[in-house]
């Protein structure tokens, strides 16, 4: 049977998480099934799959977004859960997906698409992407500074709290190119009440939020930042001392922060900052490549992309 990419039909999603979780040795079917599920933008995405013999052999997400340009949002494809079968590996199914989902993007209008990954090599070149670097900071949890002021802080109760929250990670997202754009799909979406994360808000004395900090604790590696939006500098660092308090969490404390936050947060006065190229670009239009121009450049240190965002 000749070989033939397209997207996945839905007698054949089952066999696309289950190759994901045995590329990547991570989650189960059930939980790459999830991901989509969760997506606040599920029905703009798509899975696109390579057959040979009939069998699913390499796939990949397409994911619809949006995104802060320079003059104004932008349409972003991401492009996220690459995988092939390992006895495929080398003959091109993969290159051949990604330039299908690039055909694909550019007929559905978006700007540029982006792919987060930790093996650039892999896609520079023929793939057809270019390689932006990011800030990401280390943050000592036990040598971060006291708050100077007193905050009320508090979990988050999601029904409560969630306009707020969408008004203090607006609010600290102007003027920031490259910062992810969430609409009322994103904020009124039900995953929104279910959130994994160590998630506490810091309360002015009039109640308003002044912060939060949402924090991904993995038993196998750091602590990941997963977005830490504020509009007082100084609630961040009361959060981070809750965190570091939190009995709740036990053994599991992180002793380590770490993630992309633009040069210019609160936390890198008291972290060790780095560069990392995990970010993958291709553009299709003026604009995007505008963006993408705005990226390289380090100078330009309000640009974040949240891992809460990421695919």
């Amino acid at each position: 049977m000749a070989d033939a990419l397209r997207l996945a039909r839905t007698d054949e999603l089952g066999a696309v998480f289950a190759l994901r979780a045995r590329a990547f040795e991570r989650g189960t079917p059930g939980e790459w099934a999830a991901f989509v599920e969760h997506d606040p933008w599920r029905d703009a995405g798509a899975d696109l799959v390579a057959v040979a013999d009939g069998q699913v052999v390499a796939t990949l997400r397409l994911l619809a977004r949006r995104i802060a340009g320079v003059d104004g949002d932008l349409r972003l494809a991401g492009i996220g859960a690459v995988a092939s079968d390992p006895a495929v590996r080398g003959r091109g199914y993969i290159r051949r997906l990604l330039a299908l989902a690039h055909e694909r993007n550019r007929a559905a209008g978006y700007d540029l698409a982006l792919l987060f990954t930790g093996s650039p090599w892999v896609y520079s070149g023929s793939a057809g992407f270019e390689t932006l670097s990011a800030w990401w900071l280390d943050l000592d949890v036990q040598r971060a500074p006291a708050a100077t002021c007193a905050w009320a802080l508090a979990p988050v109760e999601p029904a409560r709290h969630l306009p707020a929250m969408r008004q203090v990670y607006e609010q600290f997202g102007q003027g920031r190119p490259g910062y992810p754009v969430r609409g009322d799909a994103y904020w009124s979406h039900p995953a929104r009440l279910s959130d994994p994360s160590w998630t506490r808000l810091a309360l002015d004395q009039h109640g308003e939020v002044a912060a939060y900090l949402r924090v991904r604790l993995a038993a196998d590696g750091p602590a990941r930042i997963m977005e830490c939006p504020y509009v007082t500098a100084d609630a961040v660092l009361a959060l981070v001392a809750e965190l570091r308090q939190d009995r709740s969490l036990s053994t599991s404390t992180p002793s380590t922060l770490s993630g992309r936050l633009p040069h210019d947060h609160v936390l890198g006065r008291s972290g060790q900052w780095s560069m990392r190229g995990e970010v993958m670009a291709h553009p299709y239009t003026t604009a995007g490549a505008r963006l993408i121009d705005v990226l390289r450049n380090p100078s330009h240190d309000r640009a974040v992309y949240w891992h809460a965002d990421g695919f």
